[in-house]
């Protein structure tokens, strides 16, 4: 019997059966699958990051004119707006549309709807929502909210 396993053993040529070269290529397969999700991954999350900088400053902006405004001539307001995600200015095609709000509210936290009372100071929310493009845009509204308070 021993005499049998060493004869086997000298005519067998070296190199990999073909299970191994399956699991080989397997691994290599799921390997693969993993790096390109998370590269995809990691796309959508700069896209969608690119798009609340975007918000950020188009609110940004806003506030800084509100700021400059009279302080009895502040109100609140809605807007459409079109966000621009900066990496191709003159391509509208890429842009988002969204709803720019201006929310105005007293020191106790009412929302006022005309300009704001004599008051020391008020309150001012700026809320930039908009849908991303893709699968996902379908159950999800993104939005960026900026606060601040304002003195006359």
């Amino acid at each position: 019997m021993k005499k049998i396993f060493k004869t086997f053993a000298k005519n067998r040529i070296n190199g990999f059966t073909i299970v191994e070269a399956l699991l080989a290529v397997l691994f290599v397969f799921i390997f693969s699958i993993g790096i390109i999700s998370m590269m995809v991954y990691t796309r959508r999350f700069t896209e969608i990051e690119n798009e609340r900088v975007a918000a950020l400053t188009m609110a940004s902006e806003r506030m800084e004119q509100i700021k400059r405004d009279v302080f009895s001539s502040i109100v609140g307001s809605m807007e459409d707006v079109v966000i621009d995600d900066g990496n191709t200015p003159n391509d509208p095609g890429d842009d988002l549309h969204g709803t720019m709000q201006v929310i105005v509210k007293s020191k106790t936290g009412e929302t006022l709807y005309g300009p704001p009372p004599d008051e020391n100071r008020i309150y001012v929310e700026i809320l930039v929502t908009w849908r991303p493009p893709g699968r996902i845009s379908d159950a999800h509204v993104l939005e960026e909210r900026l606060i601040s308070e304002l003195a006359p």
